[in-house]
């Protein structure tokens, strides 16, 4: 699928197409929508991974995106984190989703102790954790202040750049030493794109070299207030907030539907919205469900049956007894207080739980 992509208007660290810290602050929040589920898989696919909780699919590409979504995606073989996280993840109940501080780090905590910690940096990285300790990752990975890789204690990558959603207005105003956009995408952890966007708000011309103090108060302002406004779309990418450059802008009910629409392979939303599949998965959804109450419905009659089992071979042998004594199978009837077909044999008790 080819995207027309607008040419990059600043030349930033920033890797080109993956997901910023301002768009993953509201991914994170979106993300919390996870909370409550059960961690189901994690499958290995074409693009990258994918977790499948109750009720969503979360779609990780590292070290470019990850958010949840509606389309079908073709599984390949396991990878052996995959089957460390079926095995060990199966069934626990997220408990929360963060972003580490404002870096491009979402955390999502099990009741069961694990953690997956997903790092959409550098090549990008998942690492399921337990008790602080790496407990199985995608790739091992060295640095100077850290180390991924199993047994080791994990810990967050440490930024050398202000939080904009803690930082303040003194810690803000010390940072201009070069031109005003420079500056800012030097020190605080925010994409450029988005820097951009707060100079044009607050009307400040982003080569300035010596912003006034009225015009850092108005920066400062601008990006508190971007933390604020949530409208994300398409605007030729995916986007938190509508942006005054480029001026084509299509507004969407989450980011995460943003992202997913932007980036799902055609022929993924085909099948997705082709009729009669839709109809015959929404049949076998309905099946799926009915099974499932079956399953609940066997379990629980197994489970009086095994609870009454000594009375009930007293009672079967109690009849074969009196039959063997000449009674007749009405009189067996009366005296057990059970029912029994002459026919086919087969004996009716009524059990309590």
């Amino acid at each position: 699928m080819v995207h027309n992509r607008p040419q990059k208007i600043l030349e930033l660290d920033e890797k080109e197409m993956a997901l910023t810290n301002l768009e993953i602050h509201w991914l994170t929040e979106e993300l919390t929508c996870l909370q409550g589920c059960f961690f189901e898989k994690m499958q290995d696919i074409k693009e990258g991974h994918k977790f499948r909780f109750t009720a969503h699919d979360l779609i990780i590409a590292l070290p470019e995106r990850i958010h949840l979504t509606r389309y079908p995606y073709t599984a390949s073989t396991p990878s052996n984190l995959a089957m460390y996280a079926r095995k060990h993840l199966k069934g626990s109940k997220v408990k929360k989703v963060s972003q580490q501080g404002f870096d491009r780090v979402i955390t999502i905590e099990l009741e069961n102790g694990f953690s997956i910690i997903i790092e959409l940096f550098a090549k990008g990285n998942i690492i399921i954790t337990n008790e602080n300790k790496t407990k199985h990752c995608l790739r091992r990975e060295s640095w100077k202040d850290r180390e991924i890789k199993p047994t080791k204690e994990y810990k967050y990558p440490q930024s050398n750049k202000l939080n904009p959603k803690k930082m303040t207005q003194q810690e803000f105003n010390e940072i201009f030493k070069i031109d005003t956009i420079r500056s800012l995408v030097k020190n605080i952890n925010m994409s450029g794109k988005y820097l951009e966007e707060v100079c044009r708000h607050a009307k400040v011309d982003k080569l300035s070299k010596n912003p006034s103090g009225k015009e850092k108060t108005m920066l400062f302002k601008e990006i508190k207030k971007l933390l604020e406004e949530h409208k994300p779309g398409l605007q030729s990418e995916p986007v938190a907030t509508k942006l005054t450059i480029p001026e084509d802008y299509t507004p969407k009910e989450t980011l995460n539907q943003a992202i997913d629409d932007y980036y799902s392979p055609e022929e993924n939303k085909e099948i997705a919205t082709f009729p009669k599949l839709e109809k015959r998965l929404k049949k076998q959804e309905e099946s799926l469900q009915e099974l499932k109450k079956r399953a609940i419905e066997t379990k629980q009659k197994g489970d009086l049956i095994y609870a009454h089992f000594n009375e009930l071979q007293t009672m079967l042998a109690k009849a074969n007894q009196l039959k063997k004594q000449g009674k007749t199978w009405k009189e067996i009837e009366t005296e057990l207080g059970i029912t029994i077909n002459t026919k086919t044999r087969k004996t009716k008790i009524t059990l309590s739980e």
